[in-house]
């Protein structure tokens, strides 16, 4: 029986230095390791896969904190136009206040003007207070004006 035969990159190993050839390539395939351009490319892919990983992490991390700037946009947003809305419902409600006290005048107003029409029997009396409170901001006697 024969001896097993030694590999050949161990005889390699015990008889030539490590850098004995010029060639890396052809040095590594000699001594049966790893070549150069492999162990590079190996490394460039273990290095791209690690970066795609870091930058999931990095594009989960920015997106967080994209969806707590938006969220914190919107709830300030929020609160404006709630404050803006009971700002209006508050004005709502004077208006309402004073519109239903105005149409307490007008009513106290026409029932004292039928009252004293009926009395003295005046109809001018009533046409003059009916003039006094026209709803407009600009009071001024039309028939001043010569209009017709």
């Amino acid at each position: 029986m024969l001896p097993p035969r030694p590999k050949r990159g161990s005889l390699l190993n015990r008889r030539f230095p490590r850098v004995f050839f010029d060639d890396a390539e052809l040095d590594a395939k000699v001594r049966g390791v790893e070549a150069p351009s492999v162990r590079a490319q190996r490394e460039l892919e273990e290095g791209l896969k690690r970066f795609q990983r870091e930058m999931v992490v990095e594009t989960e991390r920015a997106e967080e904190t994209r969806h707590e700037l938006d969220e914190d946009k919107y709830e300030k947003v929020f609160e404006e136009e709630q404050e803006f809305q009971s700002t209006l419902q508050q004005r709502l409600q004077k208006l309402r206040e004073q519109a239903a006290v105005r149409s307490q005048k007008l009513q106290a107003k026409a029932a004292a003007d039928g009252k004293a029409e009926s009395g003295n029997g005046a109809p001018e009396a009533a046409e003059d207070a009916s003039d006094e409170d026209s709803g407009s901001d600009v009071e001024f006697d039309w028939r001043a004006k010569g209009f017709g």
